[in-house]
């Protein structure tokens, strides 16, 4: 019985985390100080619809750290990831009108770097409990 029971969790533990968990999923491969845009727009009972931007970059790759500066609604960021696990990625909340629970976010994920081509590879992750968020993504720029 213990046996069938550790099956089942494990089935649903390995498929929450599957790629149908989120809702859109890109791959941006990035020169040093090459920018990517994300355009987002966010249907809000009380404030309409509203048009938002999200647009990063890497500027440095020492001892496996990639900085990435980020700009999202006029806000400037800086970040520091890793390629180890939980230090590889960061959460962006795209709406702070909604609960914490059903708040759509963005994930950025430091994937790989190519030391030969100086490519760094982000991974973008949206998750949108609500369904009120529609992407575009922009072409890169240099």
């Amino acid at each position: 019985m213990s046996k069938l029971f550790f099956l089942i969790c494990s089935v649903i533990f390995l498929n929450a985390g599957g790629i149908d968990y989120w809702d859109h999923i890109y791959t941006h491969k990035l020169k040093k100080d090459q920018v990517a845009t994300v355009m987002i727009q966010k249907d809000q009972p009380s404030r309409g619809v509203i048009d938002s931007n999200l647009s990063f970059r890497w500027t440095l790759f020492k001892n496996s750290a990639l900085i990435i500066l980020a700009n999202y609604e006029g806000f400037a960021t800086q970040y520091t990831l890793y390629q180890k696990r939980k230090r590889d990625s960061v959460r962006i909340d795209l709406d702070s009108y909604t609960t914490r629970l059903n708040r759509p976010y963005l994930l950025l994920q430091f994937s790989d770097f190519d030391p030969k081509t100086e490519v760094a590879t982000i991974e973008t992750y949206i998750k949108d409990p609500t369904k009120t968020i529609r992407v575009k993504w922009l072409k890169k720029e240099k």
